[in-house]
């Protein structure tokens, strides 16, 4: 279980660092309320609600199960609201340790999931989830697929860049990008390839 006021993260959101106390293995995140109740993971898999007489809409969470990872950018996922399905991808890919799949494997960097999660508050609601995996670097990498010949992948960096590939059919596109400007290429596309499953 984790003492009470232990540094959560190693670099700590400041517009919500004083948001986010401790307190004996919970975590209470005042007034957040998922923009989609009924899809969020946060809505139906992983916390309680519950109203704290001082604290209205508070949020209580276990954290002492929570990966490091997780745990370091929880008020991320919150504000990503991403569904059960990512949250579950998410988790299971944040308990392989360093050493997963050989000696040089890395653990889940955490600047890497929250550029994901920053990419993905720009198309929850555009989006069909995206299978999650996690490159021997400790990146995590997304894939849309629908076929051979038409499929999106983005791999996310812990410098705030990402190696990407979109091959629609009929054209191909790649390389390294900042993640906002992959975010400005995507919105542009007549064919949405995160709609693709």
């Amino acid at each position: 279980m984790m003492p009470h006021g232990t540094d959560v993260s190693s670099a700590p959101l400041p517009e919500v660092e004083e948001k986010l106390p401790v307190t004996s293995g919970h975590l209470w995140i005042p007034g957040v309320i998922p923009k989609h109740p009924g899809r969020s993971a946060v809505g139906t898999a992983i916390y309680e609600t519950q109203t704290e007489p001082s604290i209205d809409s508070s949020v209580k969470v276990r954290t002492e199960a929570l990966p490091a990872t997780i745990h370091a950018n929880w008020y991320a996922i919150l504000v990503a609201d991403v569904s059960v399905e990512i949250y579950n991808q998410i988790v299971r890919i944040a308990r392989l340790e360093a050493g997963w799949a050989g000696p040089y494997s890395q653990a889940l960097n955490s600047k890497s999931l929250r550029h994901f999660l920053k990419f993905w508050e720009n198309f929850s609601e555009l989006a069909v989830d995206p299978e999650l995996v996690m490159t021997t670097g400790g990146h995590l990498h997304a894939e849309w697929h629908k076929n051979r010949k038409r499929h999106l992948d983005i791999e996310f960096c812990a410098n705030g860049k990402a190696f990407y590939g979109l091959f629609d059919g009929t054209s191909t596109h790649e390389g390294i990008d900042r993640i906002g400007e992959i975010v400005v290429f995507l919105r542009v596309r007549e064919n949405n390839p995160l709609r693709w499953c």
